[in-house]
């Protein structure tokens, strides 16, 4: 496998695996090097311009991440919403209940 990189113009190690080591070209290509085995273990080239087919506005991605947190926080609300409806109801069959027995214990 052939080094993607012709102009290296940054070089990173990887954190807790300094001899695993990241290199970027001007173009975009990337790489990644073991340096104990001098060995290059994967590398990215950058798609060309006509690999680009269409590109979703900032705003229109930010939008949608908003209505979906906004879908998730009313699922939530409503979900505690019937755990509190549910919790009232076994409250209320519990005190049917007792009242019952109480009013046999009673009569």
């Amino acid at each position: 496998m052939g080094a993607p990189i012709k102009d290296i113009v940054q070089l990173q190690a990887v954190p807790h695996q300094p001899h695993i080591v990241v290199g970027c070209s001007s173009s975009g290509a990337l790489a990644v090097w073991d340096t104990w085995t001098r060995q290059l273990l994967a590398g990215l080239q950058p798609p060309g311009p006509e690999a680009v087919a269409a590109v979703a506005p900032v705003d229109l991605v930010a939008e949608h991440a908003r209505r979906r947190a906004h879908q998730r926080q009313q699922a939530a609300a409503a979900a505690a919403a019937e755990e509190d409806r549910r919790q009232q109801a076994a409250a209320a069959e519990e005190e049917r209940r007792q009242a019952e027995e109480q009013g046999v214990q009673v009569g």
